[in-house]
């Protein structure tokens, strides 16, 4: 019989217990009745944390960010061979997730299945008319107020 797994992929690299941290993983499909549930809940299927190399362990903040970065580029590889694009915790890989939290930030706030789609267009085209030096001032607000 073929062993089977359910990958666990956390950017987080803390030393959690494993079962405390995802034990009861299936546990709400089986409350609610999900036709798969029993079937993921088997005792033949083990869980299995992906060891990516930019797991971190100081960023508490971007998980959001990570699992839209690891929903649009992982299609099943090896941990050591999924290439995501991010590099190990550090200067270089918050510059990326922040380019990455303006990327998904924009493509929500642009969906045509976002009701306030044509309010936020419209805004960012008024703002496009805003003067260079008051969006930097604007950006330096916005990280402080984040931090």
């Amino acid at each position: 019989m073929k062993k089977h797994a359910f990958e666990v992929i956390d950017n987080g690299a803390d030393n959690t217990d494993f079962d405390d941290k995802y034990g009861a993983v299936f546990k709400p499909l089986v409350k609610i009745n999900h036709v798969k549930a029993n079937e993921m809940d088997d005792k033949n299927i083990t869980t299995v944390r992906l060891i990516m190399p930019w797991r971190t362990v100081y960023n508490k903040l971007d998980c959001g960010i990570f699992a839209m970065r690891h929903m649009e580029i992982y299609f099943g590889e090896k941990g050591s061979k999924w290439k995501c694009g991010l590099p190990k915790e550090g200067v270089s890989q918050e510059r990326i997730l922040e380019k990455l939290r303006m990327k998904y930030a924009a493509t929500i706030l642009t969906s045509e299945i976002n009701t306030k789609h044509d309010d936020v267009l419209k805004v960012a085209y008024e703002y496009q008319k805003v003067d260079q030096k008051i969006h930097g001032k604007h950006v330096d607000d916005a990280q402080w107020n984040i931090e």
